[in-house]
Parts: structure tokens; sequence; C-alpha cells
């Protein structure tokens, strides 16, 4: 100091603009290194804070680390008109995404979509199918006589008929002489029904009245029928009785073959006509024969030795084979019924018989 105060007035005053333009140099150099070091990051470090009243301080604090200029007591000349660039926020999804709908995501900054997804556009049938409902008045299938017997025809025409009788030895056909025949004795309905030993040379002249011939046999058959395209069906019978209680017997019932039959057997005295009536779908032994290609019909009767021969005997009538197409959806009714209480002589039991030829 003395050295300076001991310059000339001209000197001093060199000497300090010198030192004025060495500091101005120094100082442009320390703006000049900030401006280059200093990061977009730092100098948004606390973006709220920018209108603090000691700008350097803020940044200073919260990025110490990287401030490593002396002198930053320049920093609020520097950062005054330094604005911080204002970045948008995330983008917000504004739409939900539903099945196959229109997706969209917008931004907060643009209304215009950056994510759209076009619902599947499935390609136009080039033929339009219609399904025709079923008209609701389609008549249903009836129940159809496929076959009946009332013996106000000629008779026997389809029936197959045979006679046996036991003359001590062995069986001998008597076809001719005793058989089926359709009589006035007994009839259910109309004039007519069928008596067990009514026909043939010898049947035929025997009186209403009258009574049977012991140790005979005699048959009458019918068949074979098609029910292949049956199913649901019922056989119904007029019957009538009068004979030896459990030692003479009438049945009747269906077979397949021609050389058994199945079905129901009586005896006894009925005192009236019954119906009787066999479910083809539940024959005894045979079970359901609807659909069955050939099935016969038989009735027959039998008598033992010790007939005392004051029985009239066995007759038939209105005999009825009712058919369906359908189990369950047929108009109209079949003949279904039955007797409901019989006197204790009268026998009935399920049978199968051998067909005497």
């Amino acid at each position: 100091m003395k050295q300076l105060i001991s310059l000339t007035t001209r000197n001093r005053n060199y000497f300090l603009g010198f030192l004025t333009l060495f500091l101005c140099i120094v100082l442009i150099g320390m703006i000049g290194a900030n401006q280059a070091f200093a990061s977009p990051a730092l100098m948004q470090a606390d973006p709220n804070e920018k209108n603090s009243a000691d700008l350097g301080n803020v940044l200073i604090e919260n990025s110490p680390a990287l401030l490593q200029t002396p002198g930053y007591i320049y920093w609020p000349l520097i950062m005054n008109n330094y604005q911080l660039s204002t970045l948008p926020p995330p983008p917000t999804a504004t739409t939900l995404i539903t099945g196959i709908s229109t997706q969209t995501l917008t931004s907060t900054v643009s209304s215009t979509p950056i994510f759209t997804q076009t619902p599947v556009q499935f390609p136009t049938p080039s033929a339009t199918f219609t399904v025709t409902p079923t008209p609701s008045n389609t008549p249903l299938p009836p129940w159809t006589d496929l076959f009946s017997e009332t013996f106000e025809g000629a008779f026997p025409g389809e029936w197959s008929l045979y006679s046996y009788w036991f003359n001590g030895t062995d069986w001998q056909n008597v076809t001719s002489a005793m058989s089926w025949g359709k009589r006035a004795c007994q009839a259910s309905s109309g004039s007519n029904g069928g008596w067990a030993v009514g026909g043939g040379s010898y049947g035929s002249t025997l009186p209403c009245s009258d009574g049977y011939t012991d140790d005979i046999e005699t048959w009458m058959i019918y068949g074979p029928i098609d029910l292949s395209q049956v199913k649901d069906g019922y056989v119904s019978i007029k019957l009538w009785l009068d004979i030896e209680s459990k030692y003479d017997f009438m049945g009747w019932g269906v077979s397949l073959d021609n050389a058994t039959v199945y079905g129901n057997a009586f005896s006894g005295y009925s005192g009236s006509w019954f119906t009787d009536t066999m479910d083809l779908k539940n024959v005894y032994t045979l079970g359901n024969i609807t659909g069955q290609s050939q099935v016969w019909i038989a009735i027959w009767f039998a008598s033992n030795p010790a007939n005392p021969h004051y029985y009239e005997g066995f007759a038939v009538d209105d005999l009825v084979l009712s058919t369906c197409s359908s189990l369950t959806t047929c108009s109209g009714s079949p003949v279904v019924s039955g007797f409901t209480e019989m006197p204790e002589t009268f026998d009935q039991k399920p049978y199968n018989r051998k067909i005497r030829k």
C-alpha cells in the first residue's frame, strides 16, 4: 500500500484501470463457465420458489454438489430473466375400454386421440337363411283301429281255425266237425258273437244252451300283422264265460312266431260281458312288441275230460287292435278298459301256451 500510495497520480490511475479490466475479464469468465455447466435440471430444482427473495440461495441449497463456482452473489443477476419451461403432465385416460367398442386415450394438452381401436367388422352374409316354424295346427297322428272283428261279416275270413279232441289215446284233428263259429247265442253288440264250439259240421248244430264237449281244444289265429311303424298299441276284446272253474280255461294273447302265445287266461262264470285289454308295450313275458314286423293274435279254449256237459261255454266279441305311430302325441283314444270285479268263481292268470296244430 505504501508503494501504491507513493505512486504518482497518473501512474495510480493506470494501475487502477488495469486492475478493473482484469476483474472484468475474470467476472466474464466466471459467467461463461456457469452458463456452460449449469444444467436445466439444476435450474428446475425448485420451481415453486423461483420468486423467492434469494434465487441464488434456492438453487445452491437444492444442488450444493453441482455449484463449485465462488461468488454466488452474482447468481441473482444471472437467474432474474431465466424462465423455466412448462412441461405437460402425463396423459390421462378418459375412456374406459369395454368389449370391442371404440377406445380413446387423450392428453390434457391435446384433444386429438393418441390411440383408437376400430371395432371388428364382419363380412355381410351373401345368403339369408330362414327357419320356418312348424304350424301349431299340424294335426296329430290319430289312434287307428288297425284290425277289428265284430262277427257281423263273413267268418272265418282271414282267421285260421284249429280244433283237436283227445280220444283217450292221442289228439285228433276235428276242425271240420267242431270249431269256432259265428253264432247269435251270445253277442256283446250287433247280432252275433264268436262261440268256441259253435262252428263245424257238428258244432253249428248245437243249441245255444247246450253244453260243450269234454277234452276239446279250439283255436282261432289272425296274422301276421305288421307293427313295424307302431310306437303304441292296445288290443281290446269282449269276453263272456260259463265254463268249469279251475278245470276248463280260455285264453287270448299275442305271438311273435305263430307257435307260442303269451297273454291272459280265464276260468269260471262271468255272468255278463266284460272287456279285457292288453298293452302291446308290456305283454306278459314278451315285453314291448311294438315295432315288430310280424305279430299274431290268438284265442283258444280247452276243456278237461270230466266235463259234466251243462256249461254253455265261452264267447268273444268286438276285438279291436288300436295303434298309433307316436308314443305320446296321438289324437283320440284307444279302446282301453277292463273288468273291475268278477265273481269268486272267476279265475284269471297270465299264461303261455303252445298252439296245437
